[in-house]
C-alpha cells in the first residue's frame, strides 16, 4: 500500500454536486472570470503541493447551466490546460455518466484530448427521485441507457482514448422506501413501485434517499435486513420491511471493472 500511494497523484479538486452549475457556466463565458479562477486554483495548488488540477463541473449545460457551456466548458479546458503545464500540474475532471448530458455538456473528442484523465462518474443511474427501486451503479445491459456499461461506451465511441478514462463507482447506497411493504418472507426484486422522493436517511450523513458506506455496514449488521442479488444490474440490494437499500460490495465492483477491462 505504501509503495501504490507514493505513485499517487493527489490533485486540488473544485466543484460538485452541491455547487450547482451556475456560477461555473457564469465563469466559464467570461475570459477574465476563467483567468481568475485558474490563478486561484494555481495559487492553492501551489501552497499545499498538489500534483494537479480536478473540474468537477456538475453539469454544463444542465442545473443552472446555459447552452453555451458545452463551448465555454472547452474554453475553460483549454485555458487551465495552458497555464497548469508550464507548472507540470495535470488536468483531470469528471464528467457525468447519463448519455442526454454527455450529448449536450461535453464535446467529448477534445475533451478528452486536453485532458490527462476523464473521471466518469458511474454512480446515481437510480435513486428515491424515481418511482420504482433501481440499482445506484448497474453494470448493464448495454442496451439501457442508464447503466454504467452505456455510458463508457458512448464515451469511448466518441472520443475519449480508453487509456484516460477513470471509472468512479459508488461507495455508498441509495434508498427507498417501497409503496407496499413485503409480507414476511416473500422476495423482493429492484424495479418495484417506490414512494418519489421518499427514500430514509443514514445516522451520520442525514441525507434523504442516501446512506454511506459505514452506515450501511453498521445497518446491515445492527438490523433485520436480508440481502439479495439482482441479476440484471449485476448489485446486491437489502430490504427491511418497506425500505429497500442499493449498494455495491467488493463482488459487484470486481465484475464492473473486470467486465470493462474485458472489453
Amino acid at each position: 500500500m505504501i509503495a501504490v500511494l507514493q505513485k499517487a497523484s493527489v490533485t486540488l479538486a473544485v466543484g460538485g454536486w452541491n455547487e450547482g452549475s451556475a456560477n461555473y457556466s457564469e465563469m466559464a463565458a467570461d475570459q477574465k472570470k476563467r483567468s481568475s479562477f485558474i490563478a486561484s486554483a494555481i495559487e492553492t495548488i501551489k501552497k499545499h503541493d498538489f500534483d494537479g488540477f480536478d473540474l468537477d463541473w456538475e453539469f454544463p449545460t444542465k442545473r443552472g447551466g446555459r447552452p453555451e457551456d458545452r463551448e465555454n466548458f472547452i474554453a475553460l479546458l483549454k485555458d487551465l490546460r495552458a497555464a497548469l503545464k508550464p507548472h507540470g500540474y495535470i488536468l483531470t475532471a469528471a464528467i457525468s455518466a447519463g448519455i442526454e448530458t454527455l450529448k449536450s455538456g461535453y464535446k467529448l473528442k477534445e475533451v478528452g484530448d486536453l485532458l490527462d484523465y476523464v473521471h466518469l462518474m458511474c454512480y446515481d443511474y437510480r435513486g428515491s427521485w424515481d418511482s420504482t427501486t433501481g440499482a445506484n451503479s448497474p453494470l448493464g445491459p448495454v442496451t439501457d441507457p442508464l447503466t454504467v456499461k452505456s455510458s463508457v461506451s458512448f464515451v469511448l465511441a466518441n472520443g475519449i482514448p480508453a487509456r484516460k478514462l477513470v471509472l468512479g463507482l459508488p461507495t455508498y447506497g441509495r434508498t427507498f422506501i417501497l409503496e407496499t411493504p413485503p409480507a414476511e418472507g416473500e422476495k423482493r426484486n429492484l424495479g418495484e413501485r417506490s414512494k418519489t422522493g421518499a427514500g430514509f436517511q443514514g445516522p451520520f450523513t442525514r441525507t434523504d434517499g442516501f446512506m454511506g458506506y459505514n452506515e450501511l455496514c453498521l445497518e446491515l449488521k445492527s438490523s433485520n435486513w436480508t440481502v439479495y442479488w439482482d441479476d440484471a444490474s449485476s448489485t446486491p440490494f437489502a430490504v427491511n420491511g418497506d425500505k429497500v437499500i442499493s449498494f455495491d460490495n467488493a463482488k459487484s465492483i470486481q465484475l464492473k471493472v473486470s467486465d470493462l477491462l474485458g472489453d
